[in-house]
Protein backbone atom coordinates (compact mmCIF):
# COMPACT_ATOMS: atom_id res chain seq x y z
CA UNK A 1 0.00 0.00 0.00
CA UNK A 2 1.40 3.15 -0.65
CA UNK A 3 0.68 6.52 1.24
CA UNK A 4 -1.06 9.28 -0.53
CA UNK A 5 1.07 11.49 -2.45
CA UNK A 6 3.48 9.10 -3.37
CA UNK A 7 1.94 8.97 -6.56
CA UNK A 8 0.30 5.28 -6.45
CA UNK A 9 -2.94 6.50 -5.15
CA UNK A 10 -2.49 9.15 -7.41
CA UNK A 11 -3.07 7.64 -10.62
CA UNK A 12 -7.09 7.57 -10.76
CA UNK A 13 -7.10 11.34 -10.28
CA UNK A 14 -4.50 11.97 -12.64
CA UNK A 15 -6.47 9.56 -15.34
CA UNK A 16 -9.74 11.32 -14.55
CA UNK A 17 -7.90 14.50 -15.18
CA UNK A 18 -6.63 13.20 -18.45
CA UNK A 19 -10.18 12.09 -19.56
CA UNK A 20 -11.55 15.98 -18.95
CA UNK A 21 -8.96 17.37 -20.77
CA UNK A 22 -9.45 14.82 -23.88
CA UNK A 23 -12.88 15.64 -24.07
CA UNK A 24 -12.82 19.55 -23.48
CA UNK A 25 -10.40 19.23 -26.40
CA UNK A 26 -13.18 17.80 -28.67
CA UNK A 27 -16.04 19.05 -27.53
CA UNK A 28 -17.92 20.83 -30.73
CA UNK A 29 -20.47 23.68 -29.31
CA UNK A 30 -24.25 22.84 -30.31
CA UNK A 31 -25.10 24.14 -33.51
CA UNK A 32 -28.66 26.61 -33.20
CA UNK A 33 -31.97 25.18 -34.58
CA UNK A 34 -32.26 26.05 -38.45
CA UNK A 35 -34.36 28.72 -38.66
CA UNK A 36 -33.50 30.24 -42.09
CA UNK A 37 -31.79 33.16 -40.57
CA UNK A 38 -28.18 32.96 -38.91
CA UNK A 39 -27.33 35.62 -36.23
CA UNK A 40 -23.53 36.33 -35.43
CA UNK A 41 -23.01 36.09 -31.70
CA UNK A 42 -23.01 39.90 -31.30
CA UNK A 43 -25.83 40.37 -32.68
CA UNK A 44 -27.59 38.20 -29.34
CA UNK A 45 -29.26 40.32 -26.99
CA UNK A 46 -29.66 39.53 -23.40
CA UNK A 47 -32.16 40.79 -21.10
CA UNK A 48 -32.08 41.05 -17.36
CA UNK A 49 -34.41 41.96 -15.26
CA UNK A 50 -34.11 43.08 -11.38
CA UNK A 51 -36.33 41.30 -8.74
CA UNK A 52 -37.74 43.53 -6.25
CA UNK A 53 -36.09 43.42 -2.42
CA UNK A 54 -38.35 42.12 0.09
CA UNK A 55 -38.66 45.36 2.02
CA UNK A 56 -39.95 46.93 -1.43
CA UNK A 57 -42.87 44.07 -2.09
CA UNK A 58 -44.07 45.71 1.44
CA UNK A 59 -44.35 42.52 3.22
CA UNK A 60 -44.21 43.23 7.28
CA UNK A 61 -41.83 41.97 8.51
CA UNK A 62 -41.92 41.97 12.91
CA UNK A 63 -39.38 40.66 15.35
CA UNK A 64 -40.07 37.78 17.25
CA UNK A 65 -40.01 38.74 21.14
CA UNK A 66 -38.40 35.68 22.37
CA UNK A 67 -35.38 35.76 20.15
CA UNK A 68 -35.13 38.94 18.09
CA UNK A 69 -35.35 37.29 15.04
CA UNK A 70 -37.02 39.29 11.77
CA UNK A 71 -39.74 36.99 10.29
CA UNK A 72 -42.66 37.59 8.03
CA UNK A 73 -45.63 38.15 9.88
CA UNK A 74 -47.61 36.30 7.32
CA UNK A 75 -45.57 33.28 7.68
CA UNK A 76 -44.92 33.13 11.70
CA UNK A 77 -45.06 29.91 13.33
CA UNK A 78 -47.19 31.07 15.74
CA UNK A 79 -49.13 34.18 17.12
CA UNK A 80 -50.42 35.35 20.31
CA UNK A 81 -52.57 38.25 21.60
CA UNK A 82 -51.31 39.79 24.96
CA UNK A 83 -52.42 42.85 26.72
CA UNK A 84 -53.90 44.49 23.08
CA UNK A 85 -50.65 43.85 21.18
CA UNK A 86 -50.09 40.29 18.47
CA UNK A 87 -46.92 39.07 19.08
CA UNK A 88 -45.61 37.14 16.32
CA UNK A 89 -43.31 34.29 16.51
CA UNK A 90 -40.43 32.42 14.20
CA UNK A 91 -41.08 28.92 16.58
CA UNK A 92 -43.47 27.05 18.49
CA UNK A 93 -40.49 27.04 21.02
CA UNK A 94 -40.86 30.86 21.12
CA UNK A 95 -44.13 30.36 21.59
CA UNK A 96 -43.94 28.26 24.87
CA UNK A 97 -41.65 30.39 26.10
CA UNK A 98 -43.42 33.75 25.44
CA UNK A 99 -46.67 31.68 27.39
CA UNK A 100 -44.72 30.81 30.10
CA UNK A 101 -43.31 33.97 31.04
CA UNK A 102 -45.49 37.27 28.67
CA UNK A 103 -44.31 39.89 30.91
CA UNK A 104 -41.00 39.07 30.61
CA UNK A 105 -40.80 39.01 27.04
CA UNK A 106 -43.36 41.71 26.32
CA UNK A 107 -42.18 45.18 25.63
Amino acid sequence: MGKVGDGFNDAPALALRGVQRQQAAHYRRPALAATGTRRREAEVRVEVQERASVQEVGMATVKDPVCGMEIDSAKAAAQERHEGKVYYFCSHDCHAKFKAAPKKYAA
